[in-house]
């Protein structure tokens, strides 16, 4: 199946399905990825744009993804795998679920798979999504314990990694995939000995204080429509204004207070997306996420994502 347009090919062929797609709306992208629960704050004012592909391998899923814009991602991988990304550009660096992550390092989702990361404009990653039993079962035959499972993040070398980039950019760019089964086995088991051969993060020994008065003050956040103030923020998070403003400024590079206003235009544009046809007005949606200055709402909103929420309405 391919869409005129260009925004979605499907191809499947000897038991390999292969999704190519191309998005300007957050909301688009979340109905078409398979299998990830992805929502995505845009943090960067511009256009939004995203490139994916992804492939279905008997019981293994390869994922490829572009964003060309700073995004905050929140959800979890596929349910009932095990997860690994790691980025294309080996001068790449991203905030993943607390960890300062670059370009010679593998990403491990939790056995629930959440997600949190920052990633900059430049994002560019693969993800393998494999059955927790296979995982295992590549672990014991190449001779290390299931245990290393229980770690997020593997630092490896660059050789690895051009590697690994190498095999997985291949079996994406095929246009058949020949003995998907040995194909897939194989990639899992370089990417385990790869994990085998890695050094101890130390991020993944310790959670400074000011990530933790971040992610106090994010869940705050999240179920509030209402206008939080620096004070409020301050005290959920349990430590001072000026060390909460650090904190922000060191994930997001931007105060608490720029980002809660980010966030709130962000769910102003989703339910916009979401209104076409209905009765309520911009002023109203607007008004239930605390923003009561039509004027300045309008300015901040085009400035953010350079449409007017007018325009949004009607797209």
């Amino acid at each position: 199946m391919t869409d005129q347009g260009g925004l979605i090919q499907a191809v499947g062929m000897n038991g390999v399905q292969r999704f190519q797609m191309r998005f300007d709306d957050f909301d688009a992208l979340h109905a078409s990825i398979r299998d990830w629960d992805l929502d995505l704050v845009q943090l960067q004012c511009g256009v939004f744009q995203a490139h994916l592909t992804q492939v279905v391998a008997g019981e293994m899923l390869v994922s490829r993804a572009r964003f060309c814009s700073k995004v905050e991602q929140l959800g979890s991988a596929p349910v009932g795998y095990r997860t690994f990304a790691f980025l294309l550009n080996p001068e790449s660096r991203i905030q993943w679920r607390n960890h300062e992550v670059g370009g010679n390092d593998i990403m491990l989702f939790p056995v629930g798979g959440e997600l949190h990361s920052i990633s900059e404009s430049d994002f560019h990653v693969i993800t393998f999504s494999v059955p927790k039993d296979t995982l295992e079962s590549h672990c014991e035959a190449v001779g290390c314990s299931p245990k290393i499972l229980e770690r997020e993040v593997f630092r490896s070398d660059p050789v690895s990694m051009a590697r690994l980039r190498q095999h997985f950019g291949l079996f994406l760019n095929l246009d058949e995939v020949p003995c998907v089964g040995a194909v897939t086995s194989d990639l899992v088991e370089l990417l385990v000995r790869v994990c085998y051969r890695s050094r101890l993060s130390e991020s993944d020994r310790v959670r400074s204080n000011r990530v933790m008065a971040v992610d106090k003050v994010r869940e705050c956040i999240a179920m509030s429509k209402n206008h939080l103030n620096l004070q409020e923020m301050t005290a959920v998070s349990g430590v001072s204004a000026r060390t909460l403003e650090y904190a922000f400024r060191e994930q997001y590079q931007m105060g608490p207070k720029a980002y809660f206003k980010r966030f709130r235009l962000h769910q102003v544009r989703r339910e916009l997306c979401a209104m076409r046809g209905e009765r309520r007005n911009i002023s109203e949606v607007a008004s239930e996420w605390g923003f009561n200055h039509m004027g300045q709402f309008a300015a901040d909103y085009r400035k953010l994502f350079l449409e007017l929420p007018s325009q949004t309405v009607r797209m």
